[in-house]
């Protein structure tokens, strides 16, 4: 919406092709510095680099799981029609033991399991917002015509982040692709650009249906 069904794809099409590269990149030196980690590739660069990284990645991960706390219990008081003062407490609380069950786990292979029951989600929740698309009145949502681009930079500019967020999977690719099979670099090459493709394309179904 603050970009435009033009400008829209245009840079999802860039931000999914940055984060190929970025993925690519990755995956390059981490085979030539004979390393599987992101201490082990900071420390083969920088001495003590690998202390840095821990620091990064441990806010990166506070931070998301306190984003996505909030979002869970904001949608959970909606979906059952809660007071907020006095449910946040206790759906946070209620949130917090599954997510860290699931932290607690060794492997990225016991994830398997709830991550196909994500992917149905995501698949189910697109399904729902393309097949009720046409459905909605878009006079009584209150919305903006559509436009190819928009003019205000400052609107543009606030929406970057989401499309940066939107292709962020930088930070799991290692431990991910370290338990692959054969985790050849063609066959790394070839998952990490059918994942961007796929990403992209359920996004820009979602953002064209979601705006109409």
């Amino acid at each position: 919406k603050n970009t435009g069904y033009v400008l829209g794809p245009f840079l999802l099409i860039v931000f999914s092709l940055l984060s190929s590269k970025s993925l690519l990149i990755l995956d390059s030196l981490t085979r030539r510095r004979q390393v599987d980690t992101y201490d082990g590739l900071a420390a083969s660069f920088i001495s003590r680099g690998n202390l840095v990284v821990d620091a990064v990645q441990a806010l990166y991960s506070f931070g998301s799981c306190v984003s996505y706390l909030s979002i869970i219990t904001s949608e959970l008081t909606i979906l059952l029609d809660l007071d907020w003062d006095f449910a946040r407490q206790a759906l946070i609380a209620l949130s917090l033991v599954p997510l860290v069950c699931l932290s607690l786990l060794r492997s990225m292979k016991s994830l398997a399991f709830t991550s196909l029951l994500a992917v149905l989600c995501v698949l189910f929740l697109s399904f729902v917002i393309v097949l009720r698309a046409p459905l909605d009145d878009v006079c009584s949502l209150g919305t903006r015509p559509l436009k190819a681009y928009n003019n205000d930079v400052r609107e543009v500019a606030r929406s970057l982040p989401l499309f940066c967020f939107a292709f962020n999977c930088q930070i799991q690719f290692l431990p991910i692709r370290g338990e692959l099979q054969r985790a050849t670099r063609g066959r790394t090459a070839f998952l990490v650009c059918c994942t961007m493709f796929v990403c992209c394309t359920l996004y820009a179904l979602d953002a064209f249906t979601g705006y109409i």
